[in-house]
Protein backbone atom coordinates (compact mmCIF):
# COMPACT_ATOMS: atom_id res chain seq x y z
CA UNK A 1 0.00 0.00 0.00
CA UNK A 2 1.23 3.49 -0.85
CA UNK A 3 -0.05 6.83 0.35
CA UNK A 4 -1.37 9.29 -2.19
CA UNK A 5 -1.33 12.92 -1.31
CA UNK A 6 -3.06 15.91 -2.83
CA UNK A 7 -1.61 19.32 -1.92
CA UNK A 8 -3.24 22.56 -3.06
CA UNK A 9 -0.90 25.00 -4.80
CA UNK A 10 -1.12 27.51 -1.97
CA UNK A 11 -1.00 25.88 1.44
CA UNK A 12 0.12 28.59 3.91
CA UNK A 13 1.80 27.69 7.21
CA UNK A 14 -0.48 28.06 10.21
CA UNK A 15 -0.03 27.98 13.98
CA UNK A 16 -2.70 25.32 14.43
CA UNK A 17 -3.88 22.45 12.30
CA UNK A 18 -7.50 21.43 11.78
CA UNK A 19 -7.78 17.77 10.81
CA UNK A 20 -10.66 15.94 9.16
CA UNK A 21 -10.88 12.16 9.16
CA UNK A 22 -12.91 10.09 6.72
CA UNK A 23 -13.35 6.48 7.82
CA UNK A 24 -15.46 4.67 5.28
CA UNK A 25 -17.79 1.86 6.30
CA UNK A 26 -16.33 -0.80 4.02
CA UNK A 27 -17.16 -4.44 4.51
CA UNK A 28 -13.75 -5.79 5.56
CA UNK A 29 -14.54 -9.14 4.00
CA UNK A 30 -15.17 -7.53 0.62
CA UNK A 31 -12.31 -5.08 0.76
CA UNK A 32 -9.59 -7.45 1.99
CA UNK A 33 -10.01 -10.75 0.21
CA UNK A 34 -6.84 -12.50 -1.08
CA UNK A 35 -5.47 -9.09 -1.87
CA UNK A 36 -6.83 -5.66 -1.01
CA UNK A 37 -9.35 -4.83 -3.73
CA UNK A 38 -12.83 -3.35 -3.51
CA UNK A 39 -15.77 -4.74 -5.44
CA UNK A 40 -17.69 -2.22 -7.59
CA UNK A 41 -20.50 -1.99 -5.03
CA UNK A 42 -18.00 -1.28 -2.26
CA UNK A 43 -16.23 1.33 -4.42
CA UNK A 44 -19.51 3.16 -5.03
CA UNK A 45 -20.42 3.02 -1.35
CA UNK A 46 -16.98 4.27 -0.28
CA UNK A 47 -17.05 7.11 -2.81
CA UNK A 48 -20.49 8.24 -1.65
CA UNK A 49 -19.26 8.28 1.96
CA UNK A 50 -16.16 10.28 0.95
CA UNK A 51 -18.29 12.79 -0.97
CA UNK A 52 -20.65 13.12 2.00
CA UNK A 53 -17.70 13.79 4.32
CA UNK A 54 -16.29 16.47 2.00
CA UNK A 55 -19.72 18.15 1.79
CA UNK A 56 -19.77 18.15 5.61
CA UNK A 57 -16.28 19.65 5.73
CA UNK A 58 -17.33 22.42 3.35
CA UNK A 59 -20.15 23.39 5.73
CA UNK A 60 -17.92 23.96 8.79
CA UNK A 61 -15.63 26.77 9.83
CA UNK A 62 -12.71 26.48 9.98
CA UNK A 63 -12.23 24.08 7.09
CA UNK A 64 -9.84 21.19 7.71
CA UNK A 65 -6.23 21.93 6.77
CA UNK A 66 -5.53 18.21 6.53
CA UNK A 67 -7.94 15.41 5.63
CA UNK A 68 -6.98 11.79 6.29
CA UNK A 69 -8.51 8.85 4.44
CA UNK A 70 -6.94 5.75 6.01
CA UNK A 71 -6.56 2.27 4.60
CA UNK A 72 -7.56 1.66 0.98
CA UNK A 73 -10.56 3.97 1.04
CA UNK A 74 -10.19 5.76 -2.32
CA UNK A 75 -11.93 3.85 -5.10
CA UNK A 76 -10.24 3.24 -8.44
CA UNK A 77 -10.45 6.20 -10.81
CA UNK A 78 -11.28 8.78 -8.12
CA UNK A 79 -7.92 10.50 -7.48
CA UNK A 80 -8.79 13.34 -9.89
CA UNK A 81 -12.13 13.89 -8.16
CA UNK A 82 -10.40 13.82 -4.79
CA UNK A 83 -7.90 16.44 -5.96
CA UNK A 84 -10.73 18.75 -7.06
CA UNK A 85 -12.56 18.38 -3.76
CA UNK A 86 -9.37 19.01 -1.79
CA UNK A 87 -8.61 22.08 -3.87
CA UNK A 88 -12.11 23.48 -3.36
CA UNK A 89 -11.63 23.21 0.41
CA UNK A 90 -8.00 24.37 0.36
CA UNK A 91 -7.11 21.17 2.22
CA UNK A 92 -4.25 18.71 2.01
CA UNK A 93 -5.43 15.10 1.64
CA UNK A 94 -3.45 12.05 2.71
CA UNK A 95 -5.17 8.90 1.47
CA UNK A 96 -4.50 5.20 1.38
CA UNK A 97 -4.83 3.83 -2.14
CA UNK A 98 -3.95 0.64 -3.90
CA UNK A 99 -1.11 1.87 -6.11
CA UNK A 100 -1.63 -0.72 -8.87
CA UNK A 101 -5.13 0.63 -9.45
CA UNK A 102 -4.12 4.30 -9.39
CA UNK A 103 -0.75 4.33 -11.17
CA UNK A 104 -1.73 6.65 -14.03
CA UNK A 105 -3.71 8.94 -11.71
CA UNK A 106 -0.87 9.28 -9.21
CA UNK A 107 1.59 10.26 -11.94
CA UNK A 108 -0.51 13.20 -13.17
Amino acid sequence: MKLAYVIPKSAPLKESLHVGLVQTNLDAGSAWRDQPRMEIVEQEKAWEEIRWAFRSFSAVTPKPDLILLPELSVPQGRIGNLRKMASSLGSIVVAGVRSEEHTSELQS
